[in-house]
């Protein structure tokens, strides 16, 4: 159903005195999530880094961006269809990984449940390591929509290239390795409430059902839960360096997108060192308290104008190509930060509500209705 028929649909309803179920906006879901929702999952789902202003900046940043819609031009038939990775994809849009999105859900299950929001509407999920539900379990869901495992790089080389198989053999199409979390950020809201999901058990799914993992313990995990949270914390964290890179690409032929890439500079390294996309992100202000927002990662081998594309953003994010030192587009997804109990629940409780976005303040070419880049006049 489209937009237009559902808003249709809505007002026909109000004829026969029906009003919708739903809230229209997000301030209204915010406090029906926030209920919804156990104190120490909402305080995990929404606190950030320090006094939480890296978080505030990035909804800042994204309130500055804007279309300006060509008009004439026939937009009955829209396509914002996208080629990344050698697929097509139906519109420019992801899912983002968040670590306890299977504790949002009433029924401890919202990896699931979005694995079946990407199935409805085509938007591929990005997968988190951190799920309650294993990942064979989660892939299954998503139907004919492509699907991607966000990696945490464990210490130990063993395991994190046998997640990686896991991984591709049960059908993920990309693998997203997240750089810049191999020690927690400093929280207040889950300090204050001593409150660290994965020590306490939750969302270790991956990690338990690995054989290699499961090896590294002497009972089984059902028999001894504090042995695997023991045997995580010890290889949780891997602080990465460029000497790295050389294995993570050799561990997997899927494409390999690096997380957390803020600088141009590191856009230049990451593409000359083979990798297939970069994923620009502060980590939603959850690592650093104060970290500026992701450099605009434009052509940073070139001085002058440099070429650019836009593949299109709405708001709930969006892909585009960035140019390097070699003459090939390197895909970006940008990712916003604006994160808050609202988005994490209605991605696993709705097919529509979640997703990755921009963080960048610097205005955009929008996109015209026709679904091709506009200029700014």
């Amino acid at each position: 159903m489209a937009y237009g028929d559902y808003q249709d649909e809505i007002y026909m309803d109000g004829l026969r005195g029906v009003v919708p179920r739903f809230p229209m906006t997000y301030d209204e879901l915010e406090p029906l999530a926030q209920a919804a929702m156990p104190s120490s999952v909402r305080s995990y789902v929404a606190g950030g880094a320090g006094d939480e202003r890296t978080q505030r900046a990035n909804v800042t940043a994204f309130e500055r961006w804007g279309l300006v819609p060509r008009m004439m031009v026939g937009a009955t038939d829209r396509d914002l269809a996208v080629d990344l990775f050698g697929m097509r994809l139906p519109s420019p849009l992801f899912m983002a990984p968040v670590g306890v999105i299977g504790l949002c859900a009433q029924d401890g299950h919202g990896d699931l449940a979005t694995a079946r929001a990407a199935a409805r509407t085509g938007v591929p999920m990005i997968a988190s390591a951190l799920t309650v539900d294993p990942l064979e379990q989660v892939v299954g869901e998503f139907g004919g929509t492509p699907g991607f495992f966000q990696l945490y790089t464990p210490t130990d080389r063993e395991l994190a290239e046998s997640l990686v198989h896991s991984a591709e053999k049960a059908g993920f199409k990309g693998i997203v390795v997240t750089l810049d979390t191999w020690i927690t950020g400093w929280r207040p809201r889950d300090l204050a409430t001593s409150n660290f999901p994965q020590l306490r058990g939750n969302c270790l799914a991956n990690y338990t059902s690995d054989p290699v993992f499961r090896s590294r313990l002497a009972h089984s995990p059902e028999d001894d839960p504090a042995a695997v949270v023991a045997e995580w914390v010890k290889i949780f964290g891997n602080p990465l360096t460029w000497d790295d890179l050389p294995w993570l690409r050799s561990i997997t032929d899927l494409p390999l997108i690096l997380k957390g890439i803020c600088h141009p500079d590191d856009v230049r390294l990451v593409k000359d060192a083979g990798v297939d996309g970069v994923y620009c992100s502060n980590h939603v202000g959850r690592r650093t308290p104060g970290q500026r927002r992701p450099a605009r990662p434009r052509c940073p081998a070139r001085r002058g104008r440099g070429r650019r594309r836009h593949a299109g953003s709405v708001r709930l994010g969006g892909l585009r190509p960035v140019r390097t030192t070699r003459p090939r587009w390197l895909p970006c997804i940008c990712h916003s930060g604006c994160r808050s109990p609202v988005t994490s629940w209605a991605a696993a409780s709705s097919p529509t509500c979640a997703g990755p976005e921009s963080t960048t303040t610097q205005r955009r070419p929008p996109c015209s209705t026709s679904g091709r880049p506009g200029r700014w006049p």
